[in-house]
């Protein structure tokens, strides 16, 4: 059983999905798992919210403090009653809202779940050994899943033009001249001469992760164009994904 904001309790049964007023116990949908299209997570470190997708009503948004726990639970239960994997979809936006069917899109046939390129399970061999044997205390947590996705956001236009806004990218530079920044990785210019941060011009966000953003860059020295990534260095800190990224940097490098 979950609870949402003392509005609403969701209890997940081995064949049934009820959400359930908690102020008079009247049950107010029973949705079978059959009627789950999907699945929607935002990948933002410290995303709790969902939504559900349904083909037979208009699609729902949860927050919960145990949003890994519940999507275990709904990817197990959908498997064991259909027999099939249900898609779950991972986008860069902390506000979900964008991709909710509702019941007159319904009526028009009009569906705002995420497109093909944002499922989870075509975009990772991990996603898939992840909930394949979901069981027990040897399955491993949607939340340790979630914090391993940095590099397979994929941004859309609505997204880049909020990121992109002027004092935005202005703000960006500031930071990245502010002394506060450095390289994890500096190699010489084509001459030999040194490459500073102070040599690059950001020109736009070209991808988010949950670790920091890459961007598009220009080198004044060389006159050429790069892709530059920004990791937040107190965050790797909290997620404990150092490791990860030294590991990142020797592949590259």
């Amino acid at each position: 059983m979950f609870v949402f904001n003392k509005r609403r309790m969701i209890i997940l049964t081995s064949d049934r999905i009820l959400t359930v007023n908690p102020k008079n116990n009247n049950v107010r949908f029973v949705d079978e798992y059959s009627d789950l299209m999907g699945i929607t997570i935002s990948l933002l470190v410290g995303a709790r919210n969902l939504v559900l997708h349904f083909g037979t009503r208009g699609d729902e948004e949860w927050t919960c403090d145990k949003r890994s726990e519940m999507v275990d639970i709904l990817v197990q239960q959908y498997e064991e009653t259909t027999g099939q994997k249900v898609s779950v979809f991972g986008v860069s936006s902390a506000e979900l809202g964008v991709y909710l069917t509702s019941e007159k899109d319904l009526a028009r046939k009009v569906s705002r779940m995420p497109e093909e390129h944002f499922k989870l399970e075509s975009r990772s061999s991990l996603y898939k050994s992840q909930i394949s044997g979901v069981s027990g205390d040897d399955a491993d947590s949607w939340e340790e899943y979630e914090e391993l996705f940095d590099d397979f956001v994929i941004l859309d236009k609505d997204e880049l033009e909020q990121y992109n806004a002027p004092d935005k990218l202005k703000k960006a530079s500031q930071e990245k001249n502010s002394g506060n920044s450095q390289c994890l990785v500096e190699r010489p210019g084509l001459n030999g001469e040194k490459i500073t941060l102070e040599d690059f011009e950001i020109i736009k966000v070209i991808d988010k992760g949950s670790f920091g953003k890459v961007f598009l860059v220009f080198n004044k020295k060389m006159n050429k164009l790069y892709a530059m990534k920004r990791i937040n260095k107190d965050v790797l800190l909290e997620k404990k994904q150092v490791k990860n990224i030294k590991n990142e940097k020797e592949i590259l490098f």
